[in-house]
């Protein structure tokens, strides 16, 4: 697998959000040396290239299951290394961005969650599975797993693959700034639009003190490569909306009507929380921008 160019990263956020959370350091530092560990792995040479997927599936499931178990035992990280490297073999077969997982791996979840609202239940499919989103024209696709720090400070590695103009498979680390919002990545819909190839995405994230956050992002697939479309967003900022973990932002995509809606709940700064009343924001997608309607 050849070494690729890195995707775009934006570092800002839409005004359209009610609350700026800041990371805790201990969720950067995790979330920064499993990404560089495994990026690292990826972009070495290869050395006799698997010729079984499957097998390479049935490794990372099995070192998934291993993880689990053992997040507080005395052999954690050699488990978790293991996993990396399971994670590194199967990053690096040749049809990875073909092929997916059979439903014997039981630790990966895929497509699983398009419909899924509760927060509760997005934080706990990070945590227990390898959750795999794809485009329905199979372009794009995103990996994403809970990092297993313990406690409420939760990170996450994400991993976006796709075909560049030569057909060629490339794997990129995703979110791996500083700056970064920690969130899973659980949806992906391709948009309508005459000339470019638009994909809205829809990630998910909480790290403590009883609030959880989505965001909504825009990335462009073109001949250069994979970039975050900047000018689809309000303000050129990519969208994130906060909550309480027991609200509901009910945040949807309408495919027929190209429009994202969701619940935006008033920050009380008094309290610290968010408060009960809330906006109805409907953006309707127009020549792959998000409008405010």
């Amino acid at each position: 697998m050849q070494k690729s160019q890195q995707l775009l990263l934006v570092q800002q956020y839409s005004s359209i959000n009610t609350v700026e959370y800041k990371q805790p350091l201990v969720a950067i530092i995790l979330r920064t040396v499993i990404t560089i560990l495994i990026f690292v792995l990826l972009s070495g040479s290869l050395s006799a290239q698997p010729s079984d997927i499957d097998t390479l599936y049935k490794n990372v499931n099995k070192a998934q299951k291993e993880r689990l178990e053992n997040k507080f035992s005395e052999s954690r990280d050699s488990i978790f290394t293991k996993f990396d490297a399971a994670i590194k073999d199967l990053f690096n077969h040749q049809e990875i961005c073909n092929e997916f997982p059979d439903r014997a791996n039981n630790y990966f979840l895929i497509n699983g969650l398009s419909n899924e609202k509760q927060g509760k239940t997005l934080a706990y499919a990070f945590m227990n599975n390898i959750v795999i989103s794809s485009s329905d024209d199979a372009m794009l696709k995103i990996y994403s797993w809970d990092n297993l720090g313990g406690g409420t400070q939760h990170s996450y590695t994400n991993y976006i693959l796709f075909k560049d103009k030569n057909e060629s498979c490339k794997v990129l680390p995703f979110d791996t700034s500083e700056n970064s919002d920690e969130v899973g990545y659980y949806y992906i819909k391709k948009l309508n639009h005459p000339k470019k190839n638009l994909y809205l995405v829809f990630g998910y994230g909480t790290y403590g003190g009883g609030k959880q956050h989505y965001v909504v992002r825009i990335l462009e697939l073109n001949e250069s490569g994979l970039a975050e479309c900047l000018e689809c967003y309000p303000e050129q900022k990519i969208l994130k909306i906060g909550s309480n973990r027991s609200q509901n932002i009910d945040l949807n995509f309408d495919t027929h009507k190209q429009s994202v809606s969701f619940k935006q709940f008033r920050f009380d700064d008094e309290v610290g929380f968010f408060s009960k009343d809330y906006e109805h924001v409907l953006l309707k997608i127009i020549n792959g921008k998000l409008i405010k309607e």
